[in-house]
């Protein structure tokens, strides 16, 4: 077998990883072009952010489906092709996930492509072109909204009620929009004005309060849906990673409080302000990095005991 289990299961947590991060960015990088008041005169910057985001999803998703083939197979690279358990696994929840995870990047596709090449930020005058910006928002909250289906339809919340699988939907949508947020605002940290800049984050932390506000509600809410008692935190393997990664989320709502309560303000008071600004959400988008890995091995290695 040219592939190990361990293998196998390595490439599935780096597809998840690849999935989680372009979903992250497409979601993060077109609000924050939309927030922005200068976002046509950074369109070429975020070009390649965006196209590759929503090109390695795609190929993610569907590289994903064909891991998990060759794991059921095993028997080496050839199993991810094999016949029989290519039409079990299509015809089971992870062939459906798949069909709505891959359609849903495809529609991302479209809005990314229509976002960059439509240059939809331009001045325009004709009603199709008022219009285009928002048929692209459509767009990428529809393919969000299809990509964060798929990925509540399996693994361990699959097994839960459908009010903890729309709040499982609901906390990754917001998570993702956060940390994908944070690549396009360093680039504003070293392209705009204090002033734009200080603006363009009072914007950004107004719709963030609601958002992490959001993602704590429905966090909690999952948890209480995942564990059976506070015990299995420290009692399963699943607890303790669980554990490793609200560590992470903790971390970077401080720093997001941090930013908001100091560096913020003092964009207006210090010409230099803006350069401790991007350091900070450099270090924001590490813990961020590894908020997401976290995610992709609790998802893929592990589940909690109970929920199956």
């Amino acid at each position: 077998m040219i592939f190990g289990i361990n293998g196998w299961l390595a490439g599935q947590v780096l597809c998840k990883l690849l999935i989680y991060s372009a979903l992250a960015a497409v979601t993060g990088g077109v609000f924050c072009l939309k927030l922005a008041p200068s976002a046509r005169s950074l369109m070429a910057a975020m070009k390649n952010y965006l196209l590759a985001a929503v090109i390695l999803g795609l190929l993610a998703s569907i590289l994903a489906f064909f891991l998990k083939v060759g794991y059921l197979a095993e028997s080496g690279i050839g199993g991810m092709f094999d016949a029989l358990y290519l039409k079990i696994l299509w015809g089971s929840s992870v062939g459906t996930a798949t069909a709505w995870q891959v359609s849903g990047f495809g529609v991302l596709v479209v809005a990314v492509f229509w976002l960059v090449l439509g240059n939809a930020y331009s001045p325009i005058n004709r009603t199709a072109d008022v219009l285009r910006p928002y048929f692209i928002l459509i767009l990428t909250a529809l393919g969000a909204l299809m990509v964060v289906s798929s990925i509540a339809m399996v693994g361990h919340s699959a097994g839960l009620n459908v009010p903890a699988q729309i709040a499982i939907g609901l906390h990754v949508f917001v998570g993702l929009w956060w940390l994908g947020s944070l690549v396009p605002l360093q680039l504003y940290c070293s392209k705009l004005a204090n002033a734009q800049l200080h603006q363009l984050m009072h914007r950004f932390g107004q719709a963030a309060l609601v958002m992490v506000l959001m993602l704590i509600a429905s966090g909690g809410w999952v948890a209480l849906q995942l564990f059976a008692s506070p015990a299995e935190l420290v009692s399963t393997n699943y607890g303790r990673n669980f554990l490793i990664k609200i560590s992470f989320v903790i971390g970077l709502l401080g720093l997001a409080l941090w930013h908001k309560a100091r560096l913020v303000p003092r964009l207006l008071k210090s010409p230099g302000a803006a350069n401790s600004l991007m350091s900070s959400i450099r270090i924001e988008t590490l813990i961020g990095i590894s908020v997401l890995v976290a995610t992709a091995i609790l998802t893929t290695l592990f589940g909690p005991t109970h929920a199956f």
